[in-house]
């Protein structure tokens, strides 16, 4: 079992250990961002905020940029005990709400 939060999320994406919320399902498909590209951007991401307490389950916000300066905001959900991630919402991040480089609010 991972310790890192970081390392769990990859692990659980290169097992496949994934669910898909009915939400993010939405999302993604009304911000026209793929799965594909979800699960490539994972590789990448870094956790910019975490959330502990989150109920059901502790989650964080990662981001992720590609060479091309596309930038992806997703939450997490983390199940350890279960071993497998939950993608809470997707989202590109909005340069009005984020400061440059989208890891801190405005």
């Amino acid at each position: 079992m991972c310790c890192d939060d970081l390392e769990f999320i990859k692990q659980c994406v290169t097992d496949g250990r994934i669910f898909w919320s009915y939400h993010s399902n939405m999302r993604l498909q009304s911000r026209f961002i793929s799965r594909e590209e979800v699960l490539k951007s994972v590789k990448n991401c870094e956790i910019i905020e975490s959330y502990p307490n989150d109920f059901p389950l502790p989650s964080c916000l990662c981001l992720s940029s590609d060479h091309k300066s596309n930038s992806i905001h997703y939450v997490i959900g983390m199940d350890k005990v279960s071993q497998n991630i939950r993608f809470v919402t997707i989202y590109r991040p909005d340069p009005n709400k984020w400061k440059t480089g989208f890891r801190e609010r405005k």
